[in-house]
């Protein structure tokens, strides 16, 4: 895992990136959101499927089941930690709109499909969404992200886009704002969006993932919870959106 504030490149360059509308980021129709786990659609861009669902439908698709942040817990196994994460992502997707709605596709956590029959059934159906929900964008991790599930869900992310080449596509860096060596790969590309408007939406929507944020899991050293100030910093800083080419 990487060190947040370590003065990532992505994260300088922020600071002199162009502001962006929803409108821009979301076309004339829906949206459909990839995240890799539960929370990182909040992390992400929380904010900004909260101002999109303000006026076009929005789908939040989650990839895996994050049944993995807490492998040495003995009071929750991976299928209750399954069971609690999808609950918790239900309940933060509810929070940033009651008229967003939400696919569960529930691969194991750190096993996104890269290839075979998973990868094509994943894509067919978020390809399914897409069709369904009319949308005109496609929203996913950044494939500088340094996780594999975020890069796997990238890599899922454009061959949606071959399927349905109408689409924008727009990256949003997770842990990838804070990386050293980002910044060449996302240069004239990266834009930012002013979530002000709707703070404090996202951060009640982010205080939903308990598991993740508090110490609601407290028998596991190893498991993961974001500190305090990382949870800031994702609720109070722009959001952050490359562009992956026009339709």
């Amino acid at each position: 895992m990487v060190t947040p504030f370590a003065q990532g490149d992505v994260l300088a360059l922020a600071g002199d990136a162009p502001w962006i509308t929803i409108s821009e980021l979301a076309g004339e129709d829906g949206v459909v959101v990839l995240a890799p786990h539960p929370d990182d659609e909040t992390l992400g861009c929380g904010g900004a499927i909260a101002l999109a669902a303000q006026d076009r439908a929005v789908e939040v698709v989650v990839v895996t089941d994050g049944s993995k942040s807490h492998p040495a817990s003995a009071r929750y196994s991976p299928e209750a930690l399954s069971i609690l994460r999808r609950s918790e992502v239900r309940a933060a997707v509810g929070v940033l709109s009651d008229r967003a709605t939400l696919t569960w596709l529930g691969h194991t956590d750190q096993a996104t499909p890269v290839d075979g029959p998973a990868l094509s059934r994943a894509v067919t159906r978020i390809v399914e969404r897409v069709d369904r929900m009319r949308a005109t964008s496609l929203w996913t991790t950044w494939e500088g992200d340094p996780h594999p599930d975020h890069r796997a869900t990238a890599m899922i992310a454009k061959i949606v886009r071959e399927c349905r080449p109408h689409l924008k596509l727009w990256s949003y860096p997770v842990w990838g704002r804070f990386i050293s060596d980002g910044a060449p790969h996302v240069a004239g590309r990266l834009r930012r969006l002013d979530t002000s408007a709707v703070v404090d939406i996202k951060r009640s929507a982010l205080a939903a993932h308990r598991s993740q944020m508090t110490d609601l899991i407290d028998d596991d050293p190893r498991g993961f919870v974001m500190e305090h100030t990382v949870q800031d910093h994702f609720v109070a800083t722009p959001e952050l959106f490359i562009g992956e080419g026009e339709p």
